[in-house]
């Protein structure tokens, strides 16, 4: 009004009619679920920031500022603005034959590394173990190691070839079989 600013709503609410000639400015308050955080003009107060998709509510929507939303566990935020998250991401899983390097916050991912040669690592492990040694503990080697798995170890064996003939007397007639070879695993204990 000659070439002078309305007075504005202060924060909480909204301009309900413009100020005039006559008038001053109307304002009303926020409704619930919106806000408005500083001296406006606006008609429209601001609608209330929804915390869903991995996040939740640190602090709730008042009419004098918006909710404040933080990762859940297990997801880091994506897009921080100021001290609020506006959206946020499952932390990576590592997969079987890598190691969780760095774990995860709310605000990075976590970071996986490969296994290098003779560890192993399911992928829940902070570091890659080496694989078992079968022999150093005066065991056998039955199934290598792999990057996601230990190596498999068992009893020493022997394997012993044993000949088994046998003799059948059917209706009198002497029949010789034909020779058997048997391995057998002998385990000590």
């Amino acid at each position: 009004i000659r070439n002078e600013c309305c007075p504005m709503c202060p924060a909480g609410s909204r301009v309900k009619t413009d100020c005039s000639e006559f008038r001053l400015t109307s304002c009303l308050p926020c409704i619930d679920g919106t806000f408005m955080n500083r001296f406006t003009g606006l008609k429209e107060c601001l609608p209330c920031i929804s915390c869903d998709e991995g996040r939740f509510v640190k602090t709730s929507c008042t009419t004098t500022s918006d909710a404040v939303c933080e990762p859940l566990d297990g997801f880091y935020c994506i897009d921080p603005i100021g001290n609020n998250c506006v959206a946020a991401r499952k932390h990576r899983i590592c997969h079987p034959g890598q190691y969780i390097n760095q774990t995860g916050t709310a605000f990075t991912d976590t970071v996986c590394s490969d296994c290098s040669n003779g560890t192993f690592s399911d992928g829940t492990f902070t570091s890659c173990q080496p694989h078992t040694q079968c022999e150093s503990i005066n065991l056998e080697l039955i199934k290598a190691g792999t990057a996601s798995t230990d190596a498999e170890c068992g009893e020493k064996s022997s394997n012993v070839t044993v000949a088994v003939i046998c003799l059948s007397l059917t209706e009198g007639y002497q029949q010789f079989c034909p020779c058997v070879y048997v391995e057998c695993d002998i385990f000590r204990h």
